[in-house]
């Protein structure tokens, strides 16, 4: 940041550091965005992002999964973000070949 400075860059008056977001608030970021995108989820609602985040939770000492992204751990949450990003490169690959 110093060297920044010496550069002559001013930060903007009133801004600090942001808090980094939660993962159940990127998860449904990703889930937002991408029901945008895809319109065949249209219907998609938190019904239906409670659904896919319990089948990616589903584990032998889970056998029901979590359903709600706000009570996962770091590593289910990176489950379910890596989900979305693996349904959404499958459904890429999809209309490539079409």
């Amino acid at each position: 940041m110093a060297e920044l400075k010496r550069l002559g860059f001013k930060p903007a008056p009133g801004r600090g550091a942001t808090k980094p977001l939660s993962k159940s608030t990127k998860i449904r970021a990703i889930w937002a965005v991408w029901t945008e995108l895809r319109p065949h989820l249209d219907q998609a609602d938190d019904t239906t992002l409670r659904a896919f985040v319990r089948r990616q939770t589903k584990t032998a000492a889970l056998p029901e999964g979590i359903a709600a992204p706000e009570f996962l751990d770091d590593a289910q949450a990176n489950r379910v973000l890596d989900g979305l990003k693996g349904w959404r490169n499958n459904v890429l690959r999809g209309e490539a070949r079409a």
